[in-house]
């Protein structure tokens, strides 16, 4: 069994890099494996790719995200075992698309990984933003791991999305996240060896975001405002920590009860309430009033209006298909499926030519990252100094585009890069251009008669109770699926 959480890294990257890939906790460093970057120089490489991001200035940037992977003890796992599930949890997690530094920790009772990947994207420089669904595919992706491995699995998920109603109020009130932290603090003084492990361990493995002073302030992943340790109670205070670090024994002794508000305020709160029948009655009235708005003083004058507006759109019907040779229902229905076909197969059209164009600018840029950075590849593998060259942020860009570009070229559209002509991409793009150009004025022209059909039909059903179109599906491509009764314009 294996349980996973993760939290984003905002300012202290190379700290978290160093607690994980500590040889102390590592066995001697055997226990760590990077992919495209290396042990040493990982948070270099890491903000170097990072810079190209989107909104990398921003201030509290999430530079990178730490996953933790702890494994059960009673589960026969080996750390080298660990190793291997650790990194394959981190490729399929970021589809190879992210660097990453994966480190196996035995210095506990129990085996567990880190895993820190680079929140942008090498490839693209896009950024990764954890949502639920995330969470969801993290949990789902270990449990198939540990299942392959002969490793038990946890049958259901504890997480819960939602909050009930007494949960919300403690939310609002703060309490919530000051019992998670108390519960966050217990546990890390147990493990801890001095003060400063125990500030680096409540970042690094239960993910809260510190700030020291006269107080020490943490805040968890989603709380807008830190929470001080002097509101946590007198176990809580600097000193007591430091003490409890120092004695075990006291170190697990029972928090304080906490407050709670039960009954107070109770009843000072009214709830609102509405009297039953009241908005349906409401809602009669304004339908009444509505209706009586709408009662024609003439009837006999309002049913001549309707007869003559029907008798127009009769004979404007009437003209339209006598001048494009429409006589009969099969000629209708023939002409109608056409128009309603082909503006289907130019919307397609559109649609392709758009993802086409697409994909070769995406080609033709792989290829321009492939051959601007073979130099600087070979150079990196070539160099005993990777520290130096890794420094050169415009060398090391140039060999990460490249890698990625041979990934691209090798695994995605299988193509090898040499064999193609730059020119020959170019003039397959200026052409898919000029076609695209093409087809909304034709799109626009097919809708436009397509229209007219259809008003004609819909005129004719409520006029003569004959169905034109009934025997397909008159609504391809309709952007406007209420046809009224309405004039046709000749």
């Amino acid at each position: 069994m294996a349980i996973t959480k993760i939290f984003p890294i905002k300012k202290t990257l190379h700290k978290a890099i160093k607690y994980i890939a500590n040889p102390q906790k590592t066995d001697k460093s055997a226990l760590v494996s990077t992919y495209q970057c290396g042990i040493y120089t990982a948070d270099l490489e890491m903000e170097i790719i990072a810079k190209q991001g989107k909104g990398a200035e921003k201030k509290n940037n999430r530079k990178a995200y730490h996953i933790i992977q702890s494994f059960a003890k009673d589960d026969p796992v080996t750390p080298e075992q660990a190793l291997k599930i650790g990194r394959q949890l981190a490729w399929k997690y970021t589809s190879g698309n992210h660097q990453f530094i994966v480190a196996t920790h035995i210095d506990k009772g129990h085996i567990h990984n880190h895993i820190i990947f680079n929140a942008t994207d090498y490839t693209s420089y896009g950024k990764i933003h954890i949502q639920n669904k995330n969470l969801d595919r993290l949990r789902d992706i270990s449990d198939q791991l540990c299942e392959e491995n002969g490793l038990s699995v946890i049958e259901e998920k504890s997480g819960i999305k939602g909050r009930g109603k007494y949960e919300h109020e403690q939310h609002q009130n703060g309490s919530s996240w000051k019992d998670k932290l108390r519960d966050a603090i217990d546990r890390t003084i147990l493990a801890a060896e001095d003060f400063d492990d125990f500030i680096t361990r409540m970042e690094m493995e239960e993910g809260y975001e510190i700030k020291t002073g006269k107080y020490i302030s943490f805040r968890s992943e989603g709380q807008e405002r830190f929470t001080r340790n002097k509101r946590l109670g007198e176990n809580y205070s600097i000193e007591a920590i430091c003490a409890r670090i120092e004695n075990k024994e006291i170190a697990s002794q029972r928090r304080e009860p906490k407050q709670t508000n039960a009954g107070k305020g109770a009843s000072s709160r009214k709830k609102k309430t509405v009297p039953q029948g009241a908005g349906h009655i409401y809602l009669i009235e304004k339908i009444d009033r509505k209706l009586a708005l709408l009662e024609p003083e003439k009837p006999e004058a309002y049913r001549n209006a309707l007869i003559k507006n029907e008798i127009n759109s009769l004979v404007q019907s009437k003209e339209f298909l006598i001048r494009n040779g429409l006589d009969t229902e099969e000629k209708f229905w023939k002409q109608y499926s056409s128009i309603a076909s082909e503006f289907d197969k130019t919307a397609k059209n559109q649609s392709g030519t758009k993802r086409e164009i697409l994909s070769l600018e995406i080609e033709m840029k792989q290829l321009q990252n492939y051959r601007e950075g073979i130099d600087a590849y070979k150079e990196f593998h070539s160099t005993r100094n990777k520290l130096d060259f890794v420094k050169d942020e415009k060398k090391y860009i140039q060999k990460i585009n490249y890698e990625a570009a041979k990934k691209y070229f090798d695994k995605i559209i299988k193509k090898d890069p040499d064999q193609i002509s730059m020119d020959e991409l170019s003039q397959r793009l200026e052409h898919l251009k000029n076609l695209a150009d093409t087809y909304p004025a034709k799109r626009e022209a097919l809708f436009q008669s397509k229209k007219k059909l259809e008003i004609i039909a819909s005129n004719m059903k409520t006029s003569l109770g004959i169905d034109l179109i009934g025997k397909g599906d008159s609504s391809h491509g309709r952007e406007d699926s209420t046809i009224k009764k309405e004039e046709i314009s000749i």
